[in-house]
Formats: C-alpha cells, sequence, structure tokens
C-alpha cells in the first residue's frame, strides 16, 4: 500500500490483535478506534468499515488506486470534522451505513417524540421501521361521512394508523357497527370536545379505510402505556402505525387513498374524568393533569411500570435533545468508467453536508437523510433507484434552505423520493425553505436528459410561506434532451410548497413530455421547452396546480408547439388550475379527444392555433373554458 501525508496507520494497524492485511488490502473493523493524527491514506484496493476519530488534524481521507468498497457500518466519531473517500481508479461500493457522530432522528423515534406529554404521558415500545405494502388497508378515526378521491382538497390530521384487524376487533359478535369505545380503546386514543365548551367528550364519529397507493415505511407498536384512556371494551393490545408524513400530506402526496368510511356506535366517552366534567368547562392543562394521575394509578398496578417509564424519558430526551451533526462526508469514484454506487439498505446519515461525485455513474439505491446540504455529481448518469431516499432537512441554515443538487453530463433518472423538508422536532409552523435543483448536460434532442419515472417524487415540502417565493423551489434544466416527468395518477409527485416549479429545456429543438399520471403543485409553475423550435407535450391525465401563475411554453417559430394530446387510451382530460394560466408557442394544438379543464379562461399566445371552433382547425380537442387567444409575439416572458 502507499500512504501520504505525515505518516500512516502502521502502529494503529500492526498493534490489532489481527493482521489487518490480506491478499493486498486493508479491513478496518470494530477492533480499530483510530486516534491517528495523519488524515491522508493511500491504499492499492480497500475494504473498510467500523468507527473512525481524530484529535487534530480533524479531516481523514482514504483513497484506494483499484476499488473501494464499504463493507460493514462506519461510524465518524467526534471531533473528526469529515471523511472523505477517493477511488482513484475503479468502482466505489457503499454497501453499508456510513453514520454521523450524531446520526438523524429515526422513524421509530420520531414516532416516540409525539407520545410522553399532554394527555399522552405514556410511550409505547415503538419497533423497528417496515414497510406497508401496496393495497395494504389501514383505518383511523375520522369525522368524515364520506369519502373523497380528490387528493387536492382532502383535510387530516395525525401520524397515526392502524391495521384493519383493529377496526373488525372493534365490531360487536352480535355484527353492526364498530364500537367506537371499544376500537379508541384498542388504541389508547381519547375522546375531544371543543375548548371553552361544555358538554359530553366524544370520540370521532366513523372509521376511516384507507388503500396504501406507495409503497410506506412506518413504525409500529403494540399499544400499551397509555392506560388512561383504556375502556370496558378495549384495553390497549391494538397494534399502531406511525408515518414520517401527516394523514394530510400521505393523501395529497399519493401514498394513502380512502376507500370507505363507516359509522361508528357509542360515540361518547364514559371515562369517569370525562363524565366529571360534562357539566364545566375544562383546559387543556386540566385535562393533561387529570390524565397523568390516571394513568399513574394504573401504572402502580402493573409489572413492567419501570419500563414504561423508562421508555417514556428515553422519548423526553429525543425530543429535548435537537442536535445535529456539523461533519461533512465525501465519496468519490475517480477515473473513466468508474462508478459510485449507495446499495440498498444502506445509508449515509446525518453529515451536515453530504458529497457523491463519480466520473461515471452515480446510482443510489439506498438512503440519504439527516443533512442539511446534499450534492451529487456525474460525468455520466444518476440513478435514484424506486424506494431510494434523498431528505435534507432545512432547519439548520441560518437563512433558510437545505438544498440537493444532482448535477450529471449524462441521464438522471428518480424512481425513488428526493425531498427537503423541515426537521422532525421543528414543528411546520417554524419550516423554512429548500431547493431541489437537477440538470442534465445532454444536448442531443433525441436522448432522454432526466426522466422523472412513475415512482419518483420531487417535493419541497413547507408548512410557512416563505418572503421570497422562489426559495422554495424544485427545478429541472436539460441542455436539450428530452424531459420526461411520470406519476401514478394519484397523489402531487413534484411539489413545491408556496414556491417554484421550474422545468426547462434550452435545447434548440428540445422537448418536454409531462405524461398522464404526473401532477405537479406549487405556487408557479412554469414548463418551457424555450429554444426556438422547442417541443412541450402534455397528455391526458396530467394534473398542474398553481396559486399564483401557470405557464407552459414551446418554441416561438415553425416547429416551436404546446400539444395537448392523447394518453394512453386514446383520450384523456389534462387539468389545470391556477388564477393566471399562460400557454404560448407558435403552434398550441388540442388534439382530438382531449379536454384541457382549466380554473379560469387562460391566456393562450399562437401563431397557429389547432382545436375546436379554430379556422382551419384540423384537431377537436377543446377547452372546458373559451381562452382568450393572443398573438405569439405578445407571450410574455418566461
Amino acid at each position: 500500500f502507499w500512504s501520504s501525508g505525515n505518516g500512516g496507520f502502521s502502529n494503529f494497524l500492526w498493534g490489532a490483535p489481527e493482521n489487518a492485511f490480506e491478499s493486498n488490502y486493508v479491513r478496518f473493523n470494530s477492533h480499530y478506534d483510530s486516534i491517528s493524527p495523519v488524515t491522508n491514506f493511500t491504499f492499492k484496493s480497500l475494504t473498510l468499515g467500523g468507527s473512525f476519530t481524530a484529535e487534530s488534524p480533524t479531516a481523514l481521507s482514504l483513497a484506494s488506486r483499484e476499488g473501494m468498497t464499504v463493507a460493514s457500518s462506519v461510524t465518524v466519531k467526534s471531533p473528526l470534522t469529515s471523511l472523505n473517500l477517493t477511488s482513484i481508479n475503479g468502482p466505489l461500493n457503499i454497501n453499508q451505513s456510513i453514520t454521523a457522530s450524531v446520526p438523524t432522528i429515526s422513524v421509530v423515534d420520531r414516532a416516540k417524540i409525539t407520545q410522553g406529554s399532554g394527555e399522552y404521558y405514556g410511550v409505547d415500545k415503538w419497533q423497528t421501521q417496515l414497510t406497508l405494502n401496496v393495497g395494504d388497508l389501514v383505518v383511523n378515526g375520522s369525522n368524515n361521512t364520506s369519502i373523497s378521491t380528490d387528493y387536492a382538497t382532502a383535510v387530516a390530521d395525525s401520524n397515526y394508523f392502524a391495521p384493519l384487524s383493529t377496526k373488525t376487533a372493534a365490531i360487536p359478535a352480535s355484527g353492526g357497527n364498530p364500537d367506537a369505545r371499544t376500537y379508541n380503546g384498542l388504541v389508547q386514543v381519547g375522546p375531544y370536545r371543543a375548548s371553552g365548551s361544555t358538554g359530553t367528550f366524544n370520540y370521532r364519529t366513523n372509521i376511516m379505510t384507507y388503500e396504501i397507493v406507495r409503497p410506506l415505511p412506518v413504525a409500529y407498536a403494540l399499544v400499551s402505556n397509555n392506560p388512561q384512556f383504556n375502556t370496558a371494551g378495549g384495553n390497549g393490545g391494538g397494534y399502531q402505525y406511525f408515518a414520517p408524513f401527516s394523514r394530510y400530506d400521505l393523501i395529497r402526496l399519493g401514498y394513502i387513498r380512502q376507500v370507505e368510511t363507516t359509522a361508528a356506535d357509542n360515540i361518547t366517552a364514559i371515562i369517569p374524568r370525562y363524565v366529571n366534567l360534562v357539566g364545566q368547562t375544562s383546559t387543556q392543562d386540566q385535562l393533561d393533569e387529570l390524565a397523568r394521575q390516571d394513568y399513574l394509578a394504573a401504572m402502580d398496578t402493573r409489572d413492567d411500570a419501570d419500563e414504561a417509564e423508562q421508555l417514556r424519558r428515553e422519548a423526553i430526551a429525543i425530543r429535548t435533545n435537537k442536535s445535529r451533526s456539523s461533519q461533512e462526508f465525501f465519496a468519490y469514484a475517480k477515473g473513466s468508467g468508474s462508478d459510485l454506487t449507495l446499495g440498498s439498505g444502506a445509508y449515509i446519515d446525518g453529515f451536515a453536508k453530504t458529497t457523491l461525485a463519480a466520473e461515471n455513474n452515480v446510482n443510489i439505491y439506498g438512503t440519504v437523510w439527516g443533512t442539511d446540504n446534499t450534492r451529487i455529481t456525474a460525468g455520466a448518469g444518476i440513478t435514484v433507484a424506486n424506494g431510494a431516499l434523498l431528505e435534507t432537512f432545512t432547519d439548520n441554515q441560518p437563512t433558510g434552505g437545505g438544498t440537493i443538487i444532482l448535477d450529471a453530463q449524462g441521464p438522471v433518472t428518480i424512481g425513488g423520493r428526493v425531498q427537503t423538508t423541515y426537521a422532525p422536532w421543528t414543528g411546520t409552523a417554524s419550516s423554512k425553505p429548500g431547493q431541489i435543483d437537477i440538470t442534465s448536460g445532454i444536448a442531443a434532442a433525441d436522448a432522454v436528459a432526466i426522466d422523472i419515472q412513475d415512482s419518483g417524487q420531487l417535493l419541497a415540502i413547507l408548512a410557512s410561506t416563505p418572503a421570497d417565493k422562489t426559495t422554495n423551489r424544485v427545478t429541472l434544466t436539460s441542455a436539450g434532451g428530452k424531459i420526461k416527468v411520470g406519476g401514478l395518477g394519484y397523489g402531487y409527485n413534484i411539489l413545491a410548497d408556496k414556491g417554484l416549479i421550474d422545468i426547462r429545456n434550452n435545447g434548440m429543438a428540445g422537448a418536454i413530455d409531462v405524461m398522464g399520471g404526473a401532477a405537479l403543485r406549487a405556487d408557479t409553475i412554469k414548463i418551457g421547452a424555450l429554444g426556438q423550435q422547442g417541443v412541450l407535450n402534455i397528455y391526458g391525465g396530467a394534473a398542474m396546480n398553481a396559486d399564483t401563475m401557470l405557464k407552459l411554453y414551446g418554441g416561438n417559430i415553425s416547429g416551436g408547439k404546446v400539444i395537448f394530446a392523447t394518453g394512453p387510451t386514446g383520450s384523456g382530460n389534462v387539468s389545470l388550475t391556477s388564477p393566471t394560466i399562460n400557454v404560448g408557442a407558435n403552434l398550441v394544438q388540442v388534439n382530438t379527444g382531449v379536454t384541457v379543464t382549466t380554473s379560469t379562461n387562460p391566456n393562450v399566445y399562437c401563431q397557429t392555433c389547432n382545436w375546436a371552433g379554430q379556422a382551419g382547425a384540423t384537431q377537436t380537442g377543446t377547452w372546458s373554458k373559451a381562452p382568450t387567444t393572443l398573438g405569439i409575439g405578445a407571450r410574455p416572458a418566461y
């Protein structure tokens, strides 16, 4: 092997209880806890694992001349500030997780911090994350007496669900509707009464059933540690799921769909502390204290009270400790033909800044999360595969905004989830904007530069409105190769809350295809094939919803087009929702069999206008609201 810098790991390695050199590679594992002051090491080839730290200097760089593999988990301990991995002339395969000194908060821990306070004084024993599969059915309490398949308007709170079997268990042996007291006792959920009012405390009137539409990661627990909500028919014992999104987000992002709502019987709570308050008003502090007293009284009779208290303390500690790692992680596959691959099930976890680069391809099958900024650069292509996740938190930036940048000279393919969001402990009200920027350098118009597959999601999630609505954004930019935007046909798969979606092809004859299942949501949506002969195709089944402005542009000379085309079934509806809708190209055409449904009368700027009712029209597609037709020269700037 070769070493550079101020020395090597020789003493550290040779002092280990086993020979570290095997067949021209060095294996680091949990036996080795380096405190070497040396920063730079180069090996012939390297298989990596274990824990790393350094007192001074605090940056560690490991390089390999013939490929590198992370074969067992790696932890980067403080005070080490960065870990750099470079494969000089071969692949870099990250097959196991690399974790910062402070890992990001897991889905299981996110579940824990929602309990242990207020009326929910206890904390359940949350288990390892699992994935609910497409087609699975889950339930929760609801006041909705009918179902809605409109993902754009559904409103629901909470991150909690139960399996369908819990609803079934609440149906009396004699049949009929589920019993609300039994159901809520099984999942240990309390009743509600409006603040400042008198009268009974009531459970939700219905039980809603949802179908899983996208694979959904959840934490799960056997409900047991909030006995203050036990009822005669249900003393806990049901399972519950905690999802990383609220039901509102799960619906609008297309993870779940309402399929049935069932009225519940016996919705009035008869737990004594609530019955005693029927004739008087109550404060939340009062309800919290009464629940705490009942919790403590119930726990006095249980053998596992100490374990339950330990779970509660753990939840409080997680909720209180909001520390974040400031460490950086850099991985580089150098040399032509060198790929960097993050394997399925592997995590790059908790680093403030993560940079992945390859002179060939970067392939993401695992998870990069808990970062403030993520940048992926490739001399060839970037793939974020179905099931992969890139998640950046936005709360740790002084000026607001975590970033995810994907920059490739070749194609960018998104089949997984790419997301900026508020950190779990910040709450939605304090969320800050994030940016997802994807660029491809492919110039050939007949090649696909950016492909958002049907399973792909680009989500800039934000609750509070930023001062500058362009700061929460999703941008896709091609040098000329085609941009394809797919979708599942249910739920928004490209989202920039209160922000900007900007999809542009800068090639002379570049094309953008918005496929039938795509659904986009932002304050402003701009989609432009901006070359003079650029073509924008929007297929039946596509939907776009912009709070302020929607712009759909093609080229402005012969060959420049915006085409509303038929979907896979040969017909279809394109849905455009915005107070201002501008559509402009040399040719704007609504194909036969297509209806463009708009929320307002659109402004259409065209040299040739080809739809039903236009002079010389060869297509008979229609607009739901008559457009205002103007010449292409009057089209506003993009």
